[in-house]
């Protein structure tokens, strides 16, 4: 055969990216000129033109902590943010003993750059340690122990910390602990797991901290991927951001370099809407708060609205995750029961378009005034006086009635004065005041035949004249009074007919008479007397009589006969002689 050659191909051409079309809020099309000898080609999406850029930290954050010999102490501050951090914002605090608040502050000044650290020592430190320190200090902050928690404060709200809050063992003694560089961002609860321990007084990592930010922003699915064409639709995209794409050829033997980078920024989705409500009832002078749904999720936006028909009003609303936003506006009484409704909505947030709305877009307004309510406790629509609440809508269990003289009974709930009447006798005892329904009270009446002096007798309800009679015994004594009776001819207990009773303390007494004086009962008088008495003749006293008694104390001596005086007693007796009771 002839003379073997031997030869090398030209790498395939890079190809050229042209601008992409069908742009929408979460895709668009990568277009690109075709490359001659090109099988295929291979697409790369970025959200960044270095199609692999640093993410920067979210805060300072508390790099490095020094617990060494003696007075070497140490907090090192770290500013990975991408921005100068003015430090007035900031301060230092500690725990004393692991119990207690925060406290020791030390106020920090100056700025610190990106990517710098900020070291702050005890001034009693090594010179190894002072040499790297950009402040030194004696605050409580800076003077602390392997048991002394730190914390970084921002605006006064804790950012960060390096040690065991209210934990007294020592955590941190005798130690070097240095952030770890995957820590990204400052944490208020110390995990110890982002720590690296080094020994006591090692000071070498003090002035520099090291982070890995550096992470990929090449979209999943579109990182190499490979396309038989010049063009791929990108899906899956977030609306408003810009991303970058770019192409490599890729021939039988061979790739092509990138190809140069284009870029694309999404559109915003348009505004969406669900339905509008009103909170309650607004009361007049105050807001009215609306509840808005079906919004796009954390967008801004602006609604048009009007007011029974009045020009357009506009509100700007920002939407939670879910879509949902509110908004309020001035209430007042006379636009109760017009009719508010939305006409459009537009995104604030991103450039979009205005967005006709036609379906669920009214509410009517409900908008009272502002009133008292009363409580109606027995459900009877009166309210009580003396239970009340001052809102614009009717609570539950209230009404705006407030004559209800008994709030725990429906069957009662006005006052009428009326004649007191306890005994149905048609005859009062004054008027009162009673608390009643649909019926008149009982013990009550609308009219009388006049005064009752007895309300607990139907039978009794006038005045006679009587005679006190104490004893009860039908007798009285005294003078004529007044006494409510059934008639002038029944007397009431404790009165009577006459005034007969020589005795109204006696019940067994009650007349006079006269009657012939016999203390021992011989049938032999003592005289006479008048006497009170009852049915019978009283004892000591006789109705009729022998005769005189010479000896009324001896039943068995009545008569006086003559003896012989016998003065000294010896049985004989003078000449001399004298009647004798014997």
């Amino acid at each position: 055969y002839g003379t073997q050659q031997t030869f090398t191909t030209n790498a395939i051409e890079i190809p050229v990216a042209v601008a992409a079309s069908g742009i929408g809020s979460n895709a668009f099309t990568a277009n690109w000129n075709a490359v001659a000898g090109a099988t295929s080609y291979k697409l790369d999406v970025s959200t960044s033109p270095a199609f692999a850029p640093t993410t920067n930290l979210s805060d300072l954050i508390i790099s490095e902590y020094v617990e060494g010999s003696s007075n070497n102490k140490v907090i090192e501050l770290y500013n990975g943010t991408g921005t100068s951090v003015n430090l007035a914002a900031y301060s230092l605090k500690k725990q004393v003993n692991g119990a207690g608040a925060y406290a020791g502050e030390l106020l920090l000044s100056g700025n610190l750059a990106n990517g710098e650290t900020y070291v702050i020592a005890h001034p009693s430190s090594v010179p190894a340690v002072i040499a790297v320190a950009d402040e030194t200090s004696s605050s409580q902050a800076i003077n602390f122990n392997g048991n002394d928690a730190v914390a970084l404060f921002k605006n006064g709200v804790q950012i960060d910390e390096v040690g065991f809050f209210n934990q007294s063992s020592n955590w941190g003694a005798d130690v070097t602990l240095v952030r770890k560089p995957a820590v990204l961002s400052p944490s208020s609860t110390y995990n110890a797991s982002e720590w690296t321990t080094f020994a006591q007084d090692t000071f070498s990592n003090l002035g520099a901290h090291s982070v890995n930010t550096t992470v990929t922003t090449l979209l999943p699915g579109y990182t190499n991927l490979t396309v038989n064409g010049t063009s791929q639709v990108v899906s899956g995209l977030t609306e408003t951001t810009t991303y970058f794409y770019r192409v490599r050829a890729v021939s039988t033997n061979s790739t092509s370099g990138n190809s140069n980078i284009i870029s694309v920024i999404t559109k915003a989705e348009p505004a969406t809407f669900g339905t509008i409500t009103q909170v309650g009832v607004a009361c007049s002078g105050g807001m009215a708060v609306f509840n808005v749904t079906g919004l796009l999720g954390g967008s801004t936006n602006e609604i048009s609205y009007i007011i029974n028909g009045e020009p357009d009003n506009t509100v700007v609303v920002l939407a939670d995750v879910s879509g949902n936003a509110s908004f309020e506006i001035p209430a007042y009484v006379s636009q109760n029961g017009l009719v508010l409704q939305v006409m459009s909505i537009e995104r604030v947030d991103a450039a979009s378009e205005v967005v006709s709305v036609g379906a669920n877009n009214s509410v009517v307004l409900a908008i009272g005034e502002l009133q008292n309510w009363y409580a109606d406790a027995d459900g009877d629509s009166y309210g009580d006086f003396n239970v009340a609440q001052s809102t614009c809508f009717q609570p539950a269990g209230y009404v705006l009635d407030m004559t209800d003289c008994n709030d725990a009974d429906a069957s009662v709930w006005q006052f009428g004065l009326f004649f007191v009447d306890q005994d149905a006798d048609g005859y009062d005892n004054g008027e009162g005041l009673a608390c009643y329904g649909e019926t008149l009270p009982v013990g009550f009446s609308y009219t009388t035949s006049g005064a009752d002096c007895d309300d607990t007798n139907a039978a009794i309800f006038q005045s006679f004249q009587f005679y006190t009679d104490v004893d009860n015994d039908s007798f009285g004594t005294g003078t004529l009074v007044d006494a409510c009776a059934a008639s002038a001819t029944t007397a009431p207990t404790g009165y009577a007919l006459n005034n007969t009773d020589c005795n109204d303390n006696n019940a067994a007494i009650f007349q006079s008479g006269q009657f012939f004086v016999d203390a021992d009962a011989d049938g032999y008088d003592n005289g006479s007397a008048t006497v009170c008495y009852g049915t019978t003749v009283p004892a000591g006293y006789a109705a009729t009589t022998l005769g005189s008694d010479c000896n009324d104390n001896n039943a068995a001596v009545h008569t006086q006969f003559e003896f012989f005086v016998d003065a000294d007693l010896d049985g004989f007796g003078s000449t001399a002689t004298a009647l004798v009771c014997a």
